[in-house]
């Protein structure tokens, strides 16, 4: 789920869940992860990945699916803003476990890819949208900016690929992803960015651009 890190639980997207569950057939596993300040960084992380390997004994989701009348090989993480973020950082934890193999995609809904304190300069500068929607309704780039001050990522790991992996340099074994992002979104450029990277790294990849919208009024898929 989104929520800055430090806002929403599982009940915020339950109709999203049951709409999916109910429309594709898909058995669905909502992670409840930690929040900051309470719990900063990287516990959200270690959370959504303990939620994949589905018990803090490292039973594999993949395992388990199977008693539920699921397939294995067609394993999706998914997340919303920070969710997304939380997302495709466990692609990343489960391809370099070498538990990939199960993961067929990730669809990333208006993710954050990157501590703003990081971002690459092409979309760090006065026009870039963290810059340019600093007043937007819903998520403006003050409360982002908030956000992640709860969320205390230590200063040495703002470039780290579990906080930032936008900045991530290789992308093999990568699944095929869908990205929506939002026209008038403080995160809009760095999901855009997102897209463009792992595209050049060979990488199937749909997008989505809602243009107008603001952070969490654009729902595709």
């Amino acid at each position: 789920h989104g929520g800055g890190f430090v806002l929403g639980d599982v009940n915020r997207e339950d109709s999203l869940c049951s709409t999916l569950a109910d429309e594709t057939g898909s058995i669905i596993v909502s992670v409840g992860y930690r929040h900051a300040p309470e719990h900063p960084f990287p516990v959200p992380v270690e959370d959504a990945y303990a939620g994949v390997l589905w018990t803090d004994s490292f039973v594999q989701v993949l395992d388990n699916v199977q008693e539920l009348g699921g397939d294995p090989s067609l394993i999706y993480t998914m997340g919303n803003s920070a969710g997304g973020n939380l997302a495709t950082v466990v692609v990343r934890k489960l391809r370099d476990s070498d538990i990939s193999q199960g993961v067929a995609a990730q669809v990333l809904r208006i993710p954050n890819t990157c501590h703003p304190k990081a971002l690459p300069a092409a979309i760090a500068g006065p026009s870039a949208s963290y810059n340019n929607f600093t007043d937007a309704p819903i998520l403006s780039t003050s409360v982002m900016n908030e956000f992640w001050s709860l969320y205390n990522v230590p200063e040495e790991k703002i470039r780290s690929l579990d906080c930032s992996p936008l900045l991530g340099s290789e992308f093999e074994r990568f699944p095929p992803t869908y990205i929506s992002v939002c026209g008038c979104d403080p995160l809009r450029d760095e999901g855009l960015a997102y897209a463009g990277k792992l595209e050049e790294h060979g990488v199937p990849v749909k997008l989505d651009v809602i243009p107008g919208y603001p952070h969490g009024r654009c729902h595709v898929p």
